[in-house]
């Protein structure tokens, strides 16, 4: 061999014709391996949508404002019947500690503090669900809506697709 290098030993193998192997001709579709039609859990009008078609977004970014001056006045009609509540619940305290009520009136006040209290958590749930944001980073492959228009649950606003490496789908007959 040149330059002293030893010859490597190396494994042949005869080429033998087969018969049986079969060649099939399959269709697929070429898809984004995570892909979402955002929509909005309560109705309102769009006041404003911080992206357009093609946009990148992260995990988390506003994809549409809603109007939230509904959402903001059932927050605040919430929270003043919540201090209600607590207020007259402290009092029954202090009157059941008298015997000045009943055991029952006590349990009554207690039970609207409750209630009022999870009205309150759900007036605030239904505030957040105004900012509507993207749930994994990715592209704004659709755009449905527009300012002004009215949010509706049930009906995408926008496509979102992640941008990772897409997958090949195929269904095998």
């Amino acid at each position: 061999g040149q330059s002293g290098q030893t010859p490597r030993s190396v494994a042949v193998a005869k080429v033998v014709a087969s018969t049986g192997g079969s060649l099939e001709t399959i269709m697929g579709s070429v898809v984004a391996r995570n892909r979402a039609d955002i929509q909005t859990k309560v109705q309102a009008r769009i006041e404003q949508i911080p992206v357009v078609l093609g946009s990148y977004v992260k995990k988390g970014d506003p994809l549409a404002e809603l109007d939230i001056r509904e959402f903001r006045a059932r927050v605040q009609q919430a929270r003043a019947l919540q201090e209600q509540s607590s207020s007259e619940l402290v009092r029954y305290d202090s009157m059941l500690a008298q015997r000045m009520i009943s055991q029952q009136d006590y349990d009554a006040a207690k039970a609207k503090a409750t209630v009022a209290e999870a009205g309150l958590h759900e007036a605030e749930a239904m505030l957040n669900y105004a900012r509507i944001e993207a749930p994994f980073s990715g592209r704004v492959t659709q755009k449905l809506v527009d300012i002004g228009d009215l949010a509706v649950p049930g009906r995408p606003l926008f496509t979102l697709e992640e941008d990772a490496a897409p997958r090949f789908v195929v269904n095998i007959p």
